[in-house]
């Protein structure tokens, strides 16, 4: 156990494969042209989101009613709108990362939850009356401070993921080598990639319309609650449940690459920061910010653990063992 596997596993040419018709939806979807037309509908979407969302604001200290009640009197409110269409996109991209690397699919997450961390300090600070307000108010300071030091440590343990990604692995690169099996688990996770896109744009699709439904709400004044697109609505919440479950799919797709003991146990670990992820989002401050940490920190010592793994001493190359060298 712990050799990669590179026997050839392939499909007959030329039969229907659903498999592979998912693979080039995503393929279609993924395009180099079509995620850089997606970055800039994003800056379009986030920059008129804005603008917009700070006129209703002027509009609303004009006017006042229901409208207030939707837009806020802060402008600081404002700045939500843009964060909303930059956590979307941010999503998209870790869909999108998923048949590229593992690896690079987790930091997307971890870039997720710290944007969500210093998003709560704006909204803490849309809360408020006034900026003036927050000399006043020391519960208000604390949550605030809480967002800051939070916010830090993550983007701090963000990039530390990113340095010890990078150390050089040995067995990583052989399990890069081209084989049918590599071929063939990358496609797998390539319709994995498109199911998910659909379900994300089924949920970012509901989200949006039940928005839409809740801000009517408050303008023919049935209800007075602002809408918003917070990580506790059920878009992150869901989204992040059936990330674990690609995980854990895409874990056991992987052992017919390799069924060694470091990547099962990386993969594994990996399922499991998801799901720890998946908490923080339920969770209130601090507890949100804590388990947060925590699932970066021990992403981090598992992968650089796993970069740094030493070759196994009991298993012999095939040339050895053909040579009939013994065992260590």
């Amino acid at each position: 156990m712990g050799r990669p596997l590179t026997s050839p596993v392939a499909a007959p040419e030329g039969r229907f494969s659903l498999l592979a018709l998912l693979a080039r939806g995503y393929d279609w979807i993924a395009a180099p042209h079509r995620r850089h037309a997606a970055e800039q509908a994003m800056v379009q979407i986030a920059a008129w989101g804005l603008l917009l969302h700070l006129s209703l604001i002027a509009l609303a200290w004009v006017i006042g009613g229901p409208l207030e009640d939707l837009v806020g009197r802060n402008w600081l409110a404002a700045l939500y709108t843009p964060f909303a269409a930059i956590l979307i996109f941010e999503v998209l991209l870790l869909v999108l990362a998923i048949p590229e690397s593992t690896t690079r699919a987790m930091a997307l997450q971890f870039q997720i939850i710290s944007l969500i961390v210093i998003r709560n300090g704006f909204k803490d600070l849309a809360a408020l009356e006034h900026l003036g307000r927050l000399l006043e108010d020391p519960q208000a300071q604390i949550r605030l401070g809480l967002d800051i030091v939070g916010g830090v440590t993550l983007f701090g343990l963000v990039s530390v993921f990113y340095w010890v990604a990078g150390w050089p692995s040995a067995y990583q690169q052989a399990l890069r080598t081209p084989s049918p099996v590599l071929a063939r688990f990358i496609e797998r996770k390539k319709a994995i990639a498109f199911v998910l896109s659909l379900v994300f744009a089924a949920l970012l699709g509901g989200t949006l319309i039940q928005w839409v439904r809740d801000a009517w709400a408050v303008l023919s004044g049935v209800a007075a609650t602002q809408p918003s697109l917070s990580p506790t609505t059920p878009f992150f919440q869901t989204l992040f449940a059936i990330m674990i479950i690609a995980d854990i799919l895409i874990l056991v797709l992987s052992l017919q690459l390799s069924d060694a003991y470091q990547q099962v146990f990386r993969g594994a670990s990996f399922v499991l920061a998801t799901i720890l992820l998946r908490v923080a989002l339920s969770a209130e401050r601090p507890l949100q910010v804590g388990i947060a940490i925590l699932a970066v920190l021990f992403s981090i010592a598992i992968l650089a653990i796993y970069k740094k793994w030493a070759p196994d001493p009991w298993e012999s190359p095939p040339e050895a063992d053909e040579e009939g060298s013994p065992h260590r």
